[in-house]
């Protein structure tokens, strides 16, 4: 008897692929200390002050854990253009807890993407407006540009 090929959409590779790195991601922050990282822009403690490491005020919500972050970044990716509307909530959620994410143009771009799939255009040009705002040498400009149709400005120069 031959073996029995067995064909598994693509879909649902992506989903158990996401899936798999999701619990991954999970498993490394539930084992990693809970010890927050020290701000990247956090100089020498002054005279006297206590090591920012050790106060409960160093915790910085805005600054990710690599693996919640990524988790919530590698899922929206894989769904954006087949389940907008479920991206997009992942997105805002991720926006909502990492405001200041290394990634955080990627976020906004991604949610540009999926408010076009759900066909609000007027919503992802207002976006676009922000980004090019918030975000004047990204990356994803060119693409935040051919998804909305709308330009950075220029940048004011001497005269």
């Amino acid at each position: 008897m031959a073996p029995r090929r067995v064909v598994i959409p693509a879909s649902l590779c992506a989903a158990l692929l996401a899936l798999l790195i999701t619990a991954v991601c999970v498993s490394r922050c539930a084992h990693a200390p809970s010890r927050p990282a020290a701000a990247p822009d956090a100089g020498p403690p002054a005279d006297g002050a206590k090591d920012a490491s050790t106060t409960a005020d160093a915790v910085r919500p805005d600054l990710a854990p690599a693996g919640a972050e990524a988790a919530l970044m590698t899922r929206a990716r894989l769904i954006v253009d087949t389940r907008p509307g479920e991206a997009l909530a992942l997105l805002r959620r991720a926006g909502s807890r990492y405001p200041r994410s290394r990634v955080a143009d990627e976020r906004v771009w991604l949610e540009m993407k999926a408010l076009v799939h759900l066909g609000r255009i007027a919503a992802a040009r207002d976006h676009a407006t922000d980004f090019f705002r918030r975000f004047p040498g990204s990356r994803y400009g060119p693409r935040v540009h051919r998804l909305t149709g709308v330009h950075p400005r220029p940048r004011p120069g001497p005269r």
